[in-house]
């Protein structure tokens, strides 16, 4: 199957959806995992999307991305698309893949990011610290009652472990272990497998963190097999969110709000594609960002995002 052989679908249940309103597009941002790839998948985009981006790109206009994902696990995709700029970090970075600037960080204070791991730390939530663009996961004997040491000392959180191969778990003979780990640059703190019960006491974790410009979000959730839902929780700066990042992204470039397109599938996704002047969600995107989208693209994996460039970018 190709892009040219599916279509993009208008979203008639968004009261938004106006059929005569002006879809003059010219810089698109797209979302990355299970919107222009799989999930962590270390591949490029598929060619139709590739020679999409080349086509918009020579026509003036631009191809960017936003993505939860660190600079260092997006250089496939750098390297394959002709792209504007890169809104990493879930938006606490943006960065110029054309000379390597990076141009905006989002950076959660130290005291404070060590603070929101030692609770969860104490309950027992398997988590991780994004430190500069590498992931610092919790060790099994760190994650549930964490010594007292380590909860008291302003000097470490105890054993983390770090992956050799950022692409492969960090275990075996992959990892390397940190003794008594304390952030040096954390731009994002992630807990994952929360069950939806406990969602708002997780997203509560920032209440006292506010006067710190701190905020909670639900970024990705997995169903399960008996139907249930497992949820990530991300901690960052207020504005390292994708909405944030647009506005700053349009700042920078200084290009038009009425000529931008948004694309993605996850809850942190919808502030995207409302913020942008036409939203597009991908088919296997989740039903409440779906409901912000003024069209519906097919999967990820039915050349979604190139159909998305070749019906709205001309």
């Amino acid at each position: 199957m190709k892009a040219a052989e599916v279509s993009l679908q208008p979203n008639f249940a968004n009261p938004n959806y106006d059929p005569s309103m002006t879809l003059y597009v010219r810089h698109a941002i797209f979302d990355v995992d299970n919107t222009l790839v799989g999930n962590n998948s270390q591949n490029p985009p598929d060619k139709q999307f590739i020679a999409e981006s080349e086509r918009v790109a020579a026509g003036g206009g631009s191809v960017s991305i936003a993505t939860a994902r660190p600079l260092q696990k997006v250089e496939e995709i750098l390297g394959a698309v002709p792209a504007h700029l890169a809104i990493l970090s879930n938006g606490a970075q943006i960065f110029n893949p054309r000379n390597g600037e990076m141009i905006d960080e989002q950076i959660i204070p130290r005291q404070v990011a060590m603070d929101i791991v030692r609770t969860l730390q104490a309950v027992g939530v398997f988590h991780w610290v994004q430190d500069d663009g590498v992931d610092h996961f919790v060790s099994p004997t760190n994650r549930s009652g964490a010594t007292t040491k380590s909860r008291e000392s302003s000097f470490g959180l105890g054993e983390y472990v770090m992956p050799k191969n950022l692409w492969l778990p960090a275990e075996s003979n992959n990892q390397l272990i940190v003794p008594s780990y304390a952030p040096q640059k954390p731009l994002v703190i992630v807990a994952k497998g929360i069950q939806t019960q406990d969602v708002p006491a997780m997203l509560d974790i920032t209440r006292q963190y506010e006067a710190q410009d701190i905020k909670a979000l639900e970024a990705h959730r997995v169903q399960q097999s008996d139907g249930s839902f497992l949820h990530e929780i991300f901690y960052v700066r207020s504005g390292a969110n994708k909405k944030d990042a647009l506005q700053k992204y349009l700042e920078i470039t200084q290009f038009k709000h009425e000529q931008t397109l948004g694309v993605g599938d996850g809850p942190n996704d919808g502030v995207l594609l409302e913020a942008a002047h036409v939203g597009v969600a991908v088919e296997n995107a989740v039903p409440e960002t779906k409901e912000k989208a003024l069209f519906i693209a097919p999967s990820w994996n039915k050349f979604g995002a190139a159909v998305a460039l070749s019906a709205l970018i001309r």
